[in-house]
């Protein structure tokens, strides 16, 4: 349709557009003669092809937008059922990112304690999961985990430990 459109749009601006046989077929039934099947002049054509067009993107407007409220209507529903089994995981992933946190932090001064004592740890070869930062910086991920889980009321704050508030 809008392809159709657009080619009647370039007849007319080129100055060729097409008559259609609305009018010949008038003379025709006025001789008592059989009419053809209709066919528009090109303005006329793209007036109703127009029409069309803008009724469909109204149509679809309408109907996207009663899409979004049922989806968004079927999504608190599905959110209402698995509250609880959320509510489960985050718990048990908040509880084993606290034991987590605290196994970093209890290796991390293990190897503190090494180093101190000036031997070298190369023979350990320690490992230093920097993708979850030092379990003592405020501003790496246990920090931003944490506050996250705070912010959606999944924990407290005296269940996030201290030293990463």
């Amino acid at each position: 349709m809008r392809s159709e459109a657009i080619v009647i749009g370039q007849r007319i601006r080129d100055g060729v557009p097409k008559s259609g046989n609305v009018e010949a077929n008038s003379f025709r039934i006025m001789r008592g003669e059989k009419p053809e099947p209709e066919i528009l002049s090109d303005p006329d054509r793209l007036d109703f092809l127009r029409r069309q067009i803008n009724e469909r993107v109204r149509l679809s407007a309408a109907f996207d937008g009663a899409l979004q409220r049922e989806k968004a209507v079927a999504s608190n529903k599905l959110c209402e059922a698995v509250t609880p089994e959320h509510t489960a995981l985050v718990s048990d992933f908040a509880a084993k990112l606290s034991a987590l946190h605290a196994a970093h932090t209890k290796y991390v001064d293990f190897l503190d304690a090494v180093e101190a004592s000036g031997a070298s740890m190369s023979y350990l070869r320690p490992v230093w999961p920097a993708a979850i930062g030092h379990p003592r910086d405020a501003s790496a991920s246990y920090h931003w985990t944490y506050k996250e889980m705070r912010e959606h009321g999944h924990i407290t704050m005296n269940q996030i430990p201290e030293v990463v508030r």
